[in-house]
């Protein structure tokens, strides 16, 4: 009857990549790298990263397809707007800059 909820779903190597941010009262907050959203006429991805001071969604932006870019937002309408390819390549990029 289908495997487990999407967001149930573990990293193949079991360990959850977060940010830490800290905060001016100095605690600190998890925080994703990257995130998917389903919003209501259009799904967003969020990917928190940074190459020196250049979020990398607004470096791909050219390259996503049919899409809005924000600094570290990617909004689109159907999947079929968004190039995969580059997307796949953005996430890696994100996921090799932020380990």
């Amino acid at each position: 009857m289908g495997g487990p909820a999407l967001g149930r779903q573990r990293p193949a190597d079991h360990r959850l990549r977060r940010l830490h941010i800290p905060q001016s009262d100095g605690k600190t907050v998890d925080w994703f790298i990257v995130g998917l959203a389903v919003q209501r006429n259009y799904l967003s991805v969020y990917v928190n990263a940074t190459e020196g001071r250049a979020y990398l969604a607004e470096r791909y932006a050219k390259r996503l397809g049919k899409v809005r870019v924000g600094k570290s937002s990617i909004g689109f309408a159907s999947i079929d707007d968004v190039d995969l390819d580059q997307l796949s390549e953005l996430i890696t990029e994100a996921k090799r800059l932020m380990t």
